[in-house]
């Protein structure tokens, strides 16, 4: 088919095609794999806060879409495929937390960096760590819409939500990595005052 040349295919182009014997499924599964890997991982290690248990969820979630039964008969017809491997991811993810019960206090942390001083470009890994503290649902709710761009409605369709609902989370996420992110940030100013 065409040179090889997929990535200027929508999904539902590339499943027409498959269906058509003009791509092989395995040709159809990579082009899908290079479009939504990098995502879907990143999505995982933010929810996960564990590159291992990352991984593995990635891995699982591009297994199982490629022995499902929708993929293997092409039936993807009006499904958005991002959103089906994240929904994938998701489930997977909530197992992999349910499974781990090896939380770290949010007081151990923040005892662990009260003595610390930090740069501006480290406020970013903070977010990151503070991520780690908020329950699954606000945790998802920022990172889909802050890391993954996407709007509240589309959140609410993953999440099986009201947008209203996605909302009011994304903000007590903000707020709550605030609250936790605030002796940080007072530490931050003092320290850029005493170099200006």
């Amino acid at each position: 088919m065409m040179g090889k040349e997929y990535s200027k295919y929508s999904d539902k182009q590339l499943f027409e095609n498959c269906r058509s014997n003009l791509i092989s499924k395995d040709e159809l599964f990579t082009e899908l794999y290079m479009r939504y890997s990098h995502r879907i991982y990143a999505y995982c290690l933010r929810i996960l806060s564990s590159e291992d248990d990352a991984k593995d969820v990635f891995q699982e979630t591009f297994i199982g879409f490629y022995k499902s039964d929708k993929f293997q008969k092409l039936d993807f017809y009006n499904i958005s495929i991002f959103g089906y491997l994240l929904i994938s991811s998701r489930n997977l993810c909530l197992n992999c937390k349910r499974a781990r019960k090896n939380f770290v206090a949010v007081d151990e942390l923040l005892d662990s960096f009260n003595n610390s001083r930090y740069e501006e470009k480290e406020l970013l890994q903070l977010i990151s760590m503070s991520l780690e503290f908020l329950d699954f649902q606000h945790r998802e709710t920022f990172v889909l819409h802050q890391y993954e761009g996407l709007s509240y409605t589309e959140i609410a369709e993953i999440t099986d939500s009201k947008a209203s609902t996605v909302r009011n989370r994304v903000w007590r996420a903000k707020d709550k990595i605030r609250k936790i992110l605030a002796p940080y940030i007072d530490d931050l100013n003092r320290n850029m005052k005493v170099n200006v």
